[in-house]
């Protein structure tokens, strides 16, 4: 069976067309990712940020200063895990 040279070239062309849709398929997951671990660091950033100011208050106003000391600890455990995946 001999394959002509339009088969060939139409079939070039659909691989072509597959590449591309793969490529642009990439290309939106890549920036949609992006995007969403942007979203979860600023939501982790948020909570750290509001433990330990909480925490800084029932420390330092002596409502709680038990549950004061952990939400600080808390709050900088989150802060440091929370860094040290944005920086990955």
């Amino acid at each position: 069976m001999i394959i002509s040279d339009v088969m060939l070239l139409d079939l070039s062309d659909l691989i072509g067309k597959i590449d591309e849709f793969f490529n642009a398929l990439e290309e939106i997951a890549s920036k949609f990712f992006t995007r969403a671990n942007l979203f979860i660091l600023t939501i982790a950033r948020i909570s750290y940020i509001t433990l330990a100011t909480a925490g800084l208050l029932l420390y330092f106003s002596g409502i709680d200063r038990y549950r004061g000391k952990s939400l600080i600890i808390g709050g900088l455990i989150l802060a440091l895990v929370t860094e040290f995946m944005g920086a990955a």
